[in-house]
């Protein structure tokens, strides 16, 4: 079994993402969606050696920072945070994962895929639009890995030195403390409303 460490860039890929805010989502109250444009973050995930020296890696990309605007006069009680803000881990952080939640189902729309990495706290990484014309996704903060988030699943396996069922694999990494988080700095955009429909 090898060491794999789910890397989130502070590298933007130029490229940008409609998305709503969440749990709110008409943040000027004109009774119309609100969305920002948000940035698109590499991500990577890397086999490490026993030197820490990358001997494998695959790219990928996300959604690490997104429009958070929990109403004030209304407020969804599974948050604390009230207003709005924009949320994501914007601070460098490399620690080992201590949980994989293979049942975690996305809460702010549909997706066929499951499975989160847990980092901290409800800060997750998990599956996020297949593409970025699937446009209206929201977050409260957690990573979200745009494309086919079971093949990303797959790819932290095989990199892993495991082969079966991708959420079997993630799970022994984790018991066998060999899977690891590794953010890296970066500024949280600024977001102002841009589009409604």
């Amino acid at each position: 079994m090898n060491t794999v460490g789910v890397v989130v860039t502070g590298d933007q890929t130029g490229d940008y993402y409609w998305a709503e805010s969440y749990p709110s989502k008409d943040r000027n109250k004109n009774n119309i969606v609100d969305y920002y444009r948000v940035p698109v973050y590499k991500l990577r995930i890397n086999q490490y050696d026993s030197k820490w020296k990358v001997t494998a890696s695959k790219d990928w990309t996300g959604l690490r920072f997104m429009p958070f605007y929990n109403d004030p006069k209304a407020p969804s009680l599974k948050y604390k945070s009230r207003g709005f803000l924009v949320a994501g881990l914007s601070s460098p952080r490399r620690g080992r994962v201590l949980k994989y939640k293979r049942n975690y189902g996305i809460q702010n729309t549909h997706s066929p895929f499951g499975g989160a990495i847990v980092i901290t706290g409800a800060f997750y990484i998990h599956a996020g639009p297949q593409t970025l014309s699937e446009y209206g996704w929201g977050s409260a903060g957690c990573v979200e890995v745009i494309g086919n988030f079971d093949t990303y699943k797959k790819d932290i396996a095989t990199l892993g030195g495991l082969s079966g069922n991708a959420d079997d694999a993630i799970e022994k990494l984790v018991k066998s403390r060999r899977l690891y988080y590794d953010f890296k700095a970066a500024s949280p955009p600024r977001l102002g409303i841009e589009k409604g429909y």
